[in-house]
């Protein structure tokens, strides 16, 4: 009878070690999100510029009758999770541009290219006449 009872509570035992063992692993799916949500720089005056995002580029559309700087810091907002290279803050060569690569958590990539786009007025020529 005791041998009986032994086997029972052996069998109890395995049996609630797992239960505990099988209730503690959980899996959550990783983020496959790579976006660049916005991009913000300054200008010669210290205002805020956002880029355009279109695709794969950052378009810096440059206010005109101001110097481009050859470095900037901008500061970027990126999907939940994800990380990018260079980082937001970075002083980057803002003339040459540059590509960022953002990382989602579940290792997917995208890459991103910085394009500055210089508002420069076109001149114009007016002719009076007399007639």
């Amino acid at each position: 009878m005791q041998n009986r009872y032994q086997i029972k509570t052996i069998i109890f035992f395995c049996i609630c070690t797992a239960l505990i063992f099988s209730s503690c692993k959980k899996e959550y799916l990783q983020s496959p999100y790579k976006d660049i949500e916005s991009f913000v720089i300054k200008d010669a005056l210290n205002n805020n510029i956002s880029a355009a995002l279109i695709g794969d580029s950052i378009i810096v559309y440059w206010p005109p009758f101001q110097n481009v700087p050859a470095k900037q810091k901008p500061e970027i907002t990126l999907s939940a999770n994800a990380s990018i290279s260079p980082v937001s803050g970075q002083e980057i060569d803002f003339k040459t541009g540059v590509t960022y690569t953002v990382t989602a958590q579940d290792g997917s990539t995208r890459k991103y290219t910085l394009k500055l786009a210089e508002n420069i007025p076109s001149p114009f020529f007016g002719v009076n006449s007399i007639a």
